[in-house]
Parts: C-alpha cells; sequence; structure tokens
C-alpha cells in the first residue's frame, strides 16, 4: 500500500519503518481494540499520504527557485585562475595568520575551535584572522581584484 501511493520504493520503506514505529509506541492500547490489520492499514495510508504532500511542497518550492544560468568554459576558466591566485595569496601569509585563516575561512571553524585546536587566546585569532583578510584584501587589490570578504567570519 506505501509503495503504491509514494510510487518510490525508498519512501514506501520510510513510511513501512515509521508505520511500526507507530506500532511499537501504541502496541498494547491497539491491542485491546482488536484488529491490528486495519489499524496499520489506516497508519500506513496517513503516513503515505502525509510523505507525499511533503514530496509535493517541497518540489513546489524547488521549482520555485530561479535556477542559475549554466556557467560556460570562460567562467569555468576565469574561476580556476582566481582560486589559483587566491591559493597563492593565502600561501604568502606569514604562518600565524594562515593558521587562523585557513581554520576559519577554509575550514569553517569558529574563532573559539581554533583557538583551541592551535592553543592560542581566542582574542589572539580574532586579531590574527582580522590581520589575514586585510592583507589578503590589500594584496589582491594589487591584482585588480576586488573581494567582498574573503570569508564570512564564524562567531
Amino acid at each position: 500500500m506505501c509503495g503504491r501511493l509514494l510510487g518510490q520504493e525508498q519512501d514506501a520503506e520510510d513510511a513501512f519503518q515509521a508505520t511500526f514505529l507507530v506500532l511499537a509506541q501504541k502496541a498494547t492500547r491497539i491491542l485491546e481494540q482488536g484488529s491490528v490489520k486495519s489499524w496499520l492499514y489506516g497508519v500506513a495510508t496517513r503516513i503515505a499520504l502525509t510523505m507525499r504532500r511533503s514530496a509535493q511542497r517541497r518540489r513546489a518550492r524547488e521549482l520555485a527557485v530561479p535556477q542559475r544560468p549554466s556557467e560556460g568554459p570562460a567562467h569555468t576558466a576565469a574561476l580556476g585562475e582566481l582560486q589559483a591566485i587566491l591559493a597563492e595569496e593565502v600561501d604568502r601569509l606569514p604562518p600565524n595568520y594562515r593558521s587562523a585563516f585557513a581554520l576559519c575561512c577554509l575550514e569553517g571553524q569558529s574563532k573559539a575551535e581554533a583557538a583551541k585546536e592551535l592553543g592560542w587566546p581566542e582574542g589572539t585569532v580574532s586579531s590574527r584572522l582580522a590581520r589575514a583578510k586585510e592583507r589578503l584584501r590589500r594584496s589582491l587589490a594589487r591584482r585588480g581584484i576586488e573581494l567582498g570578504s574573503p570569508c564570512a567570519s564564524p562567531v
């Protein structure tokens, strides 16, 4: 029944498992009422229909998002060149600045996480990260590249 309503095997399996989770939670009450078969059928139907509605809403939201235009070979080449320049400039940073920048901006760690990993006070990570960003901004500007921010600073 779940497969018939949902169409995809994985979705049907999820609905089937959810049905039996509900059964496990309410087993004593159901056994007192009598027909487990009809109860399971009803629960499975409601779960499958809910999953189908959720999938339809999700697809509608996804279709409402404007699609990005496909990027051609020129865009891909320019992006590759920009990435190479950025990597080169990051490599030129002093080691302490590069460490803070790599952990916070490239690996997405918070300043507190980076401070713990580096064994520095959080304020030191914050100041070295700010200096690294400023040096990168200046060095990229000398090369004719203006970026808004090399990374969003995690809190």
